[in-house]
């Protein structure tokens, strides 16, 4: 199992909302930036592979999800966590 969680860091809060429609409420809003900061966030978007609460890749801007390579990955990564 993986979770889905969205921050972020300088969209309106009903904008991003409006925005992700059915997964508005995986949404944590940062305007502090203190989670992003902690992360070691330094370019938007960034994406962040969490198993079992640990970072274990760091996605910096766009990101082609649908490329076979980047999907065994993911996939190794959360049977590794079961």
């Amino acid at each position: 199992d993986f979770a889905l969680v969205l921050v972020a860091v300088q969209d309106d809060p009903r904008k991003a909302a409006e925005f992700l429609g059915e997964l508005a409420p995986t949404n944590l809003y940062d305007p502090t930036w203190e989670v992003a900061n902690g992360w070691g966030t330094s370019k938007i978007p960034e994406t962040y592979l969490l198993v079992n609460g640990e970072v274990v890749e760091k996605f910096e801007g766009a990101t082609e999800w649908g490329r076979a390579d980047l999907r065994a990955r993911l996939r190794a990564a959360l049977a590794a966590a079961r």
